[in-house]
């Protein structure tokens, strides 16, 4: 059986739906799975990680200082991790049963460094009068995993189904020091700097759609001025990578958090 480490990082916007993203993770078919909660910002009476304390495949982690983002708290738990494969598990998203499995069989068959496939998008139920989010999902619901766009010219990867070997996340030096943006950008670092990627045509993930989230909430959601810093920074630095001779590790911050003090292991 293959075993893997899954990462998710979460906030306290995120609590409500951390237990449904667990379990899609725990019930995960043909798989041995090792699961890293990063408590990033979650108050500890609110804090539904608490739930899993007694699971053993279930390690529990707290930035002592909250609020450094999904991309951060997944560099500094990197370290912590035991498998040669790494899979990302957002807090408010659900993975289909077969995800793991048929990436890790996807990525062996095709000496992959990494595999994404697509995700249905839905509106989470209390969002029913959110007009923008239903707009959103009514002209695209499904995010087609290896779509070229201007911030993706080597294909999409979508975070939510990144299943990457642990040994080609260390060699390009893990994600950007971003709170946001920064799967944008190692999704085109990763292609750029040589690794070989695998897009599945098949739905391994449903995105849940909600005014809190990190795409759409906050002062890093969608259409916030700092957002549309980062769409500029990632389309600039395409360009850099496009250049001979190019320092892909140099983008990245695994090594920076490497034994990070602000992280505290949950007992």
């Amino acid at each position: 059986m293959h075993e893997v480490d899954v990462l998710t990082p979460y906030r306290e916007a995120d609590a409500a739906w951390l237990s449904t993203a667990v379990h899609s993770i725990l019930n995960q078919n043909d798989v041995s799975v090792t699961l890293h909660l990063i408590n990033d910002g979650c108050s500890p009476p609110n804090d539904p990680a608490r739930l899993y304390a007694a699971v053993p495949n279930v390690k529990r982690y707290r930035n002592r200082h909250p609020g450094v983002g999904p991309y951060v708290s997944a560099n500094r738990v990197f370290h912590h991790q035991q498998t040669k494969w790494l899979a990302i598990q957002d807090a408010d998203d659900i993975a289909m049963p077969n995800r793991l499995i048929e990436s890790i069989e996807t990525a062996i068959e095709h000496s992959a460094d990494y595999v994404s496939g697509d995700m249905v998008q839905f509106v989470d139920w209390g969002q029913r009068a959110n007009d923008m989010l239903n707009q959103r999902r009514k002209a695209r619901p499904i995010l087609k995993a290896g779509r070229k766009n201007n911030s993706a010219p080597w294909g999409e990867i979508i975070n939510g189904t990144l299943l990457v070997r642990r040994e080609t996340f260390a060699q390009i030096n893990g994600y950007a020091n971003w709170p946001c943006g920064a799967d944008t950008e190692l999704g085109n670092r990763l292609p750029a700097s040589g690794a070989t990627g695998f897009y599945l045509p098949s739905v391994l993930g449903l995105r849940r759609l909600h005014a809190s989230s990190l795409f759409h909430g906050g002062n890093h959601g969608w259409g916030t001025a700092h957002r549309k810093q980062r769409i500029l920074k990632v389309r600039k630095i395409l360009a850099d990578y496009a250049a001979a001779g190019c320092d892909y590790r140099s983008y990245g911050d695994l090594d920076a958090e490497n034994g990070s003090p602000d992280l505290e292991i949950v007992r």
